[in-house]
């Protein structure tokens, strides 16, 4: 079959689906014979009509499958479907004289034949005969399979083949019938009566064996058809109705023969029923071919249209080309920048005005020359070499990119110029278009900004160097008053000396702030500023900021308090030194702006994880307030909160500056809540990783002597055995104070103006330590310093210690100071307390004890302790003072170990108690601040829990170890005084 036939279901070859359904149809047909087969032979009532219902139906089912088969047949040429045409109508034929001749239809003993005799035989010849026709079917579709069906004739031989074949079918069952009507009595007897004779099993088996034997050669002639499918279903059908009709049952109108005549219907009507689906779809596919025509010609329609708009849009693109073309070239030609095309060899292909403008020609003059004339040499022989290059290897340097070339101009003035090249293909053409800028006034003024830089650069080292100088020409002398005022401390004063005393060493004091602000801001503008993180305890941080600050806030009648969060870790890892700047600023702006208030320094946990914690720091104060739109000026530079603040209050408007740099080097954010008159509340938030505590350990180190331990005289005064100390300076004044406080710590001290005489004392032998100024004429410390290692190194001299003191606070000094060898750097000024935080790490020898720094300090001295007070209360006999100040002392003991006992088990009333019981004492020897303390602690009675006496009770501490201190030192000077009096 050739291909076009594939779309008749006739023809079409059978897939999985049709042996599903034939499968499906066999079991349901067989189960259906196994069900009725045992009840075959059970005769049931009579019904003559059935059998000429079943025979009318049967005969106009095969009569109309045959006119289709033919129908096929006369369009496909597929003799098969001939043979199987011819079949059907030969099963009409044997139908109807089936029903012709079957007794009690039309005539008591039939209309033809003998009756049930020849009904009997018309049925075994017409299910024999048409197994014929299929058995021809067969044969013919293996042939028509493997030939050209298209070669038979056309029209008039296929009418006359199909009217052979068809008197063939006629012939041959006019055959059957005579032989079965008017010679019966040359075939056996197969029925006796209504009932079966013995010879009808015979005749039945033999029919049913060539039926399976028909079954089976169709079943091996493959491929099969969807037609083959229904002719074996209708096989199957037949194998079981000449079973149950003809073989197990007994006689007419029992259970076997009206299953029969029911598989005979079933039988005839399968392949009409393929036909019948096969003409459905025909039409269906009629029906898709015809709307796909006309989708089809829609499309073109629409195609069309299509076609005609796009020439209109074509007609449109090349007038709005020609107009792009035009715009392009008024584009090229007034240009500022010059546009040059050339081709592969280099030559001009284009050349826009401006570039014709820069380089001096005409477009005749450059057009078809190459593009080496407008370059000077080299780079004319570099560009060609180049563009060979790149046209041999593909490897592009400049392609894509910009440079700075020289161009010649055509009266032979080179310039500099701005080059950047681009490739492109026109019609398979590699051509390259350059963009050339002359940049001379642009080099003009890089040279003016490189000059400028150089002379900015030049002018910041210029500042450096002044604000180095300046560090050291403001912080020597500085240094030297605030040393001199702090030894004169010491001594014994009046009243009104130690009130002048205070003024001028807080006046210092504040310059000094002013100069640490100024170099501070120096050093961060200048990126010299880095952050040194140590494990710090946050408890002493705020401990020591607070103690700082405590006399201040005394001085200024504020209350001063610290809260530490519980669920802190001991210690963590953070500069120490710049976040207690930080908090140092704070504390000290609540204090100044809160008279008579109260400030708090907090630390609260934020954020806990296994990487640290977020601590938030925070200063709250009960002062003045700041309005909101002064807030955002606070932390730039030299801000402050109205032009009247540095008048008032005094101050640079550089400390929240730094502040906020100094944080943004930590990574912290600072923030500030205030409102005017209701206090102000400043914070700074910082991640800090969880540290170990730090161990505090007093160094021990052995000395180049190996000085015996003694004890020192109480006035600090050096015995035979101290410490021998060189101090080298150029300032007598500084020489002078260093000598004086290291004779009050108990050493002995030699001097020397200038580092060569320095290192000419030192080279006696008999120094344990050096403490050198940096900057001095001649031989200055670093040259000392140099020259002492050199001499340990050669000699193998013991180490002597050398301490660097110097007013350069740059960070560059302590650099230079380790590259020369020395061990430490101090910053001028320094005071005794310094000293003592030092030495020790390069002394065995104890220091001389000092009174406690919130004893010594002027300023502590004159805000906690008025001796005046008490020589109004009991006259100015020292012996009677101190025996007063001595009963004093012990009973402010009692009374603080009680309140600490007090404080722990959380009794407000008994601290309230002891706080009114000292408050009128502690006033009465001039301890006014302790007093006015109590008298709060009195206050809070009528607040609830111990809660209100949280900012209070820490104070009380504070206030109350300072006083001790301070009776203490007096009372031992007074008895020494008394002891020298009565010698």
């Amino acid at each position: 079959m050739n291909g076009e036939e594939s779309v008749f279901i006739a023809t079409a070859p059978a897939g999985r689906k049709d042996y599903r359904l034939l499968f499906a149809f066999t079991m349901v047909s067989a189960g259906i014979f196994l069900v009725a087969a045992p009840f075959a032979s059970l005769p049931l009532h009579p019904v003559p009509t059935f059998i000429g219902l079943s025979l009318a139906t049967i005969s106009v089912v095969d009569l109309i499958t045959g006119a289709m088969l033919l129908g096929q047949f006369i369009m496909l040429r597929n003799k098969a479907l001939l043979a199987l045409a011819c079949g059907y109508l030969f099963n009409f034929a044997m139908a109807v004289a089936q029903g012709l001749s079957f007794p009690g239809l039309l005539a008591p003993n039939g209309v033809i034949g003998n009756g049930s005799q020849t009904t009997a035989w018309l049925y075994f010849f017409w299910h024999g005969g048409f197994l014929l026709f299929i058995g021809v079917y067969a044969v013919f579709k293996a042939k028509d399979a493997a030939t050209d069906t298209t070669s038979l004739p056309h029209k008039p031989g296929v009418v006359r083949l199909v009217a052979a074949s068809i008197s063939a079918t006629v012939v041959l069952a006019a055959f059957f019938i005579l032989l079965a009507t008017s010679s019966i009595a040359t075939l056996p007897a197969i029925m006796q009566g209504n009932s079966d004779a013995s010879n009808k099993i015979v005749v039945a088996t033999i029919t049913w064996l060539c039926t399976a034997i028909t079954l089976a050669v169709l079943w091996r002639h493959r491929p099969h058809t969807k037609v083959d499918i229904g002719l074996m279903a209708i096989l199957w059908v037949w194998i079981f109705d000449i079973a149950l009709a003809a073989v197990l049952n007994s006689a007419r109108y029992d259970l076997g023969w009206y299953v029969g005549r029911v598989y005979g219907v079933i039988g005839s009507s399968l392949v009409l029923l393929v036909l019948l689906l096969e003409n459905v779809i025909l039409y269906a596919r009629l029906a898709q071919t015809h709307a796909r025509e006309l989708h089809e010609r829609q499309r073109v329609q629409e195609k069309s249209a299509k076609l005609a708009a796009l020439n209109n849009d074509l007609d449109q693109s090349n007038a709005a080309l020609r107009d792009s073309s035009a715009r392009m070239q008024s584009i090229l030609d007034t240009a500022l920048d010059g546009i040059i095309t050339i081709n592969a060899t280099g030559c001009v292909e284009s050349i826009n005005p401006a570039a014709l403008r820069m380089f001096g020609y005409t477009s005749v003059e450059v057009v078809g020359h190459n593009i080496r004339m407008l370059m000077p040499e080299p780079y004319g022989s570099e560009h060609s070499e180049y563009l060979a290059r790149y046209i041999r290897t593909s490897n592009p340097q400049v392609i894509g990119s910009g440079r700075e070339v020289l161009g010649l101009r055509k009266d032979g003035h080179i310039f500099p110029m701005s080059l950047s090249i681009n490739e492109m293909w026109i019609t398979n053409e590699r051509k390259f278009t350059g963009v050339v800028s002359d940049i001379t006034e642009h080099k003009m003024n890089e040279a003016k900004l490189i000059t400028a830089k150089e002379q900015a650069e030049n002018a910041n080292r210029i500042k450096s160097s002044f604000l180095a100088t300046m560090s050291h020409e403001i912080r020597t002398p500085l240094g030297g008053l605030l040393g001199m005022l702090e030894l004169l401390g010491f001594s014994r004063l009046d009243a009104e000396q130690n009130m002048l005393l205070s003024s001028a060493y807080q006046s210092g004091k504040s310059l000094l702030r002013i100069v640490n602000d100024i170099l501070d801001w120096s050093k961060i503008e200048d990126g010299k500023l880095t952050i040194a993180p140590t494990p710090t305890p946050i408890r002493q941080l705020l401990t020591e900021v607070v103690t700082t600050y405590s006399h201040v806030a005394s001085g200024n009648d504020v209350i001063l308090s610290q809260t530490v969060d519980q669920s802190l870790s001991p210690a963590h890892l953070v500069d120490s030194l710049r976040l207690s700047q930080i908090l140092n600023n704070f504390v000290s702006n609540a204090v100044k702006f809160s008279r008579g208030g109260e400030v708090e320094l907090r630390a609260e946990l934020v954020e806990h994880n296994a990487d640290g914690e977020r601590v938030r720091f925070s200063v709250t104060d009960t002062g003045i307030g700041i309005a909101p739109e002064v807030q955002s000026r606070l932390f730039q530079n030299y801000g402050q909160g109205s032009a009247d603040t540095a008048r008032i209050y005094g101050g640079t408007g550089l400390g929240l500056a730094i502040c906020r740099r100094l944080a943004g080097l930590m990574d912290a954010d600072i923030s500030l809540e205030s409102m005017p008159g209701q206090g102000s509340t400043f914070s700074v938030a910082l991640w800090m990783p969880i540290a170990e505590m730090p161990e505090v350990v007093t160094p021990v180190l052995s000395t180049p002597h190996n000085t015996a331990l003694v004890s020192p005289s109480a006035h600090g005064d050096a015995t035979a055995e101290a410490p021998h100390i060189l101090v080298a300076d150029d300032n007598p004044i500084n020489r002078k104070l260093m000598a004086l406080q290291l004779q009050r710590l108990g050493l002995l001290v030699d001097t020397a103006p200038d580092g060569a005489m320095a290192f000419t004392l030192w080279q006696q032998g008999k120094f344990a330590l050096v403490i050198t100024d940096c900057h001095m004429p001649g031989k200055d410390g670093y040259a000392l310093a140099q020259s002492i290692r050199q001499v340990e190194t050669q000699t193998g001299r013991a180490r002597t210690p050398i301490l660097a003191w110097t007013a350069n606070a740059l960070p560059s000094e302590e650099h230079k100071c380790q590259q020369a060898g020395m061990d430490e750097l101090l910053v001028k000024p320094v005071d005794i307390a310094q000293l003592e935080r030092v030495l020790p790490k390069y002394l065995a020898h104890p220091l001389a004890s000092q009174p406690d720094s919130t004893a010594t300090g002027i300023a502590a001295t004159l805000a906690r302790l008025d001796l005046n007070a008490l020589s109004q209360q009991v006259g100015e006999d020292p012996a009677v003072q101190r025996e007063f100040l001595s009963d004093f002392r012990e009973s402010v003991a009692h009374i603080a170990t009680d309140m600490s006992r007090a404080w722990k088990r959380k009794d407000t009333n008994e601290c309230v108690a002891l706080a009114h019981k000292l408050k009128s004492s502690a006033r009465a020897v001039g301890a006014f601040a302790l007093g006015d303390i109590c008298a709060k602690m009195e206050a809070a009675r009528w607040e609830i829990g111990t809660g209100s006496l949280d900012h209070l009770y820490p104070q009380f501490v504070l206030e109350r170890d300072a006083v001790d201190a301070l009776l203490r030192a007096h009372l031992a000077q007074t008895k020494e005084e008394s002891r020298t009096l009565h010698g």
